[in-house]
């Protein structure tokens, strides 16, 4: 960490992950509210793949350094609405954003707009909880060759 130590971080992300799947996890479907209103309701129904790979990255990293379980279980919930929703099985990568029944649809991104999002939220799992993507490939993290 650049020999900076930010003690007050931890606590933060742990309080920002617990807030934001308490008001932007729809409860009955899955998946993150693409927007939500000053009163905390959704505003835009619609769920993208950016959050939930967001979301699985930091409730990886939380898991893998405080034994709340509430971190693994958010990590597993969003990893498993991803796999069910927005990985693309017949064309590959993601689908970029769902209507408010989940099915695919096309209303502010067309194609596929970016892969390092699905990357991060495979890859910041495997890896050590210290640094960054990159260190934790270089410095030991797990094989990306399967040697």
């Amino acid at each position: 960490m650049g020999g900076r130590r930010h003690d007050w971080l931890p606590e933060a992300a742990k309080a920002l992950l617990l807030r934001t799947v308490e008001i932007g996890w729809n409860r009955e479907m899955g998946g993150f509210y693409y927007t939500l209103d000053w009163q905390d309701q959704p505003a835009q129904a619609d769920r993208f793949w950016w959050p939930c790979a967001e979301g699985t990255g930091a409730a990886a990293t939380l898991a893998a350094i405080d034994p709340d379980l509430r971190f693994e279980l958010w990590y597993r919930r969003i990893w498993d609405f991803t796999a069910s929703f927005l990985i693309d099985r017949e064309h590959c990568g993601w689908f970029p954003e769902l209507g408010p029944d989940l099915r695919p649809v096309s209303r502010v991104f067309v194609g596929k707009p970016d892969l390092y999002h699905a990357l991060q939220a495979c890859l910041i799992p495997l890896l050590p909880t210290r640094g960054s993507i990159t260190h934790g490939l270089r410095d030991g993290g797990r094989s990306l060759l399967g040697g």
